[in-house]
């Protein structure tokens, strides 16, 4: 064998052993691999939380068993990943509330039950002075509106509500409730002040509880302009605007006959929640000679919210008056 051939062969055997190494060096890496992914992956994220009944009461606890809720509930229900609609017997029976996954009281065990209608809509029923009443609440357990309703008649994708003659129309849109069409009745006297407020007036109109106040609020000042001017009390009216105050001299010989809010929006303001509202009114007049005319008016009433949650009056003018010239 000469020289060259001997060369030959050594650098193969060169060759063989530094691939040798690599291939080792490469295999112990990937044994590591495992170790490695292990510290770097990211941790799993707890599973949602399931209930379960542990001598007859329910609780709340995560698939690996850490109880977030103690079994100490007659029953419970989800409303959604952070509420839990809880039952509890009573001495009135079996009541239900509304409680956190952490066991946090939410909403008190006042109602017989709640009934989810949609997405976004829970009808609970409780007792009031031995007759049935409604309160709508959202997914997230929070109340629509603190207005206890005695009308609650779902249907389709509609829902109806009423109370002491106010009734209001909501529609279901995208999971959220709609108010279409809102309608009350306030005395005045023998007869009514009516508000009808459409869609596009609800959408910038304030909660039921509000609207009704406000429509309350209108109809004693009707009364203290038509029927009797000492229906208020002088410390309703803002002392800035003395003719809220004097126009009840206007109308001594003025007799109601229809009375209809056409317009009602909120005004800028720095302080208490002010609004207005526009009135469409009919009243008879009568004449010294005996004769009598119908008078047909839009009045303009403005009337804010003070601090002790009382409704004032800051603004009066009658459009048929002011245009007659009579002084405001």
């Amino acid at each position: 064998m000469n020289s060259r051939m001997k060369i030959l062969i050594l650098v193969l055997l060169t060759a063989v052993l530094c691939l040798s190494v690599a291939v080792a060096s490469h295999t112990m890496s990937d044994a590591d691999l495992p170790e490695q992914s292990a510290q770097t992956a990211e941790p799993k994220r707890e599973q949602t939380a399931e209930l379960f009944i542990e001598n007859g009461s329910w609780g709340v606890r995560t698939p690996g068993g850490r109880v977030l809720v103690q079994p100490q509930w007659q029953h419970l229900r989800i409303m959604n990943d952070d509420v839990l609609i809880a039952y509890r017997q009573t001495k009135d029976g079996s009541r239900c509330g509304l409680i956190r996954m952490n066991g946090e009281l939410l909403v008190p065990l006042i109602y017989s039950d709640f009934t989810r209608k949609a997405e976004d809509l829970w009808i609970a029923e409780f007792l009031e002075n031995g007759q049935t009443r409604s309160h709508i609440y959202h997914d997230d357990g929070t109340r629509w509106t603190d207005v206890a309703w005695e009308i609650c008649e779902p249907d389709g994708d509609t829902l109806l509500l009423g109370r002491n003659g106010d009734t209001v129309r909501n529609t279901l849109r995208g999971g959220r409730l709609i108010r279409t069409a809102w309608h009350s009745e306030h005395k005045i006297g023998l007869h009514r002040l009516i508000m009808d407020l459409d869609e596009v007036q609800l959408a910038a109109a304030p909660d039921p509880e509000t609207l009704t106040r406000l429509g309350d609020a209108a109809a004693a000042y009707l009364t203290y302009l038509m029927i009797d001017d000492s229906t208020l009390d002088p410390a309703l009216f803002s002392g800035e605007d003395t003719a809220s105050l004097a126009a009840a001299g206007r109308y001594r010989k003025c007799f109601l006959q229809e009375a209809r809010v056409t317009r009602l929006k909120m005004k800028e303001s720095a302080g208490f929640p002010t609004y207005f509202l526009q009135i469409g009114v009919t009243y008879r007049r009568d004449g010294a000679d005996g004769s009598s005319e119908d008078i047909r008016t839009a009045m303009y009433l403005t009337v804010s919210r003070n601090a002790a949650g009382a409704y004032t009056y800051s603004g009066f003018s009658d459009a048929q008056l002011d245009a007659a010239g009579t002084a405001r």
